[in-house]
């Protein structure tokens, strides 16, 4: 690690406990989290903090999505607490012994009275040869849901909603249960049934229990259904009211209100349009971060047609004691202070869909959700 200034690493304590889980296929339980203030080079055979300031419960463990070899371990400190600094972060086992420890970049945690109360993330990554067999819990009962932890729980449920679509919607299954339909010319006689001097014809209602009924009637009297569209542009094949398509091209789900002048080819995408489905898709499923330059004092819209998450990092010095806020369709819903010090503070606010959203100051750009 003497090239890089801050790092982390396994204690030794840590290497026996991973030793044991590939060997006997235990899990490794971690629960706590400490910070300290020391400023020092941290080696594995460290069995503790060098100033211990604070304790406080993990909020999550997590696989790196990117690198399978890495974790992410995560933890909050509340608003209520505060008053030092943090230059070491620990992170302990069930057992109370040091698994892992990290030397970061100096933070400053202030306490209401020093004018700034927000909860503080810490995360660290840590590293592992080979974690294919490596099963690491967090106790869930402690748990402090942070958006990066609903994100990926709502990424769970959507798979799991996924499975579920694919078995109810089985398309080979269709393919070998679909009815055939025989089309009949003008004049076409079908034996000791009916000579058809043309076209079969009826109204849209019915009148009589033996008369044929209109394929829009049909159409419309259909029990709503579950349908996987591949793009906005694909026609929808069912009109029912209730219907819900998926659309595989960006992972949102629609429901259908209003099926008045809309046939089976009718796209999706004339549907959003016309605003006769709303889109009912799981928060943060199938978003992805933005990083964005806005204009503090301008007013934005949410155009995208489901409700986002906007969020606003001021770093430390930016201006003198200073009120920072964000309004959404002119109501203020995150507001901090910056003293001109140390402090950084980060604003969240959700803009549902069509309601607008304005910035009172801003420290570089915006990250959207």
């Amino acid at each position: 690690m003497a090239n890089q200034e801050y790092y982390s690493l396994i204690t030794n304590a840590g290497i026996n406990k991973i030793i044991k889980a590939n060997t006997t296929n235990e899990v490794i339980k971690l629960t706590k989290m400490q910070v300290g203030d020391a400023d020092y080079e941290p080696t594995a055979d460290q069995t503790a903090l060098k100033s211990k300031k604070h304790q406080l419960s993990l909020n999550s463990v997590i696989a790196d999505v990117d690198n399978p070899n890495q974790f992410i371990i995560e933890g909050v400190i509340s608003s209520e607490v505060g008053g030092f600094a943090i230059r070491e972060v620990g992170v302990f086992a069930e057992d109370g012994s040091l698994f892992a420890i990290a030397k970061v970049p100096y933070t400053y945690k202030p306490t209401r009275e020093q004018g700034a109360a927000k909860d503080l993330v810490i995360k660290i990554t840590i590293a592992f040869d080979n974690s294919a067999n490596l099963v690491i819990q967090v106790d869930n009962n402690i748990v402090l849901a942070t958006r990066s932890h609903v994100a990926n729980e709502l990424k769970n449920l959507q798979n799991m909603v996924f499975l579920e679509l694919d078995k109810k919607l089985n398309i080979s299954t269709y393919e070998a249960d679909k009815p055939t339909f025989v089309t009949t010319n003008t004049a076409q006689s079908i034996s000791e049934i009916k000579t058809f001097t043309k076209l079969p014809q009826s109204e849209i209602v019915p009148t009589n229990p033996n008369e044929l009924i209109n394929k829009a009637y049909a159409d419309s009297i259909s029990k709503p259904t579950n349908i996987i569209l591949p793009t906005l542009a694909t026609a929808l094949g069912v009109t029912a009211l209730g219907t819900q398509f998926f659309c595989s091209s960006n992972s949102n789900q629609y429901i259908l209100i209003d099926n008045t002048e809309i046939t089976s080819k009718t796209t999706l995408q004339a549907l959003i349009d016309n605003e006769k489905v709303v889109n009912v898709t799981p928060f943060g499923v199938g978003l992805k971060y933005q990083v964005t330059n806005k204009t503090a004092g301008i007013i934005y819209t949410n155009e995208t047609g489901r409700s986002i998450v906007v969020q606003a990092w001021y770093g430390a010095g930016y201006l003198a004691r200073t009120s920072i806020s964000i309004k959404v369709d002119g109501q203020t819903v995150a507001s901090g202070m910056i003293d001109g010090s140390s402090t950084c503070v980060t604003l969240y606010a959700i803009v549902p869909p069509r309601s607008t959203y304005r910035f009172s100051h801003l420290h570089g750009p915006i990250i959207i959700l």
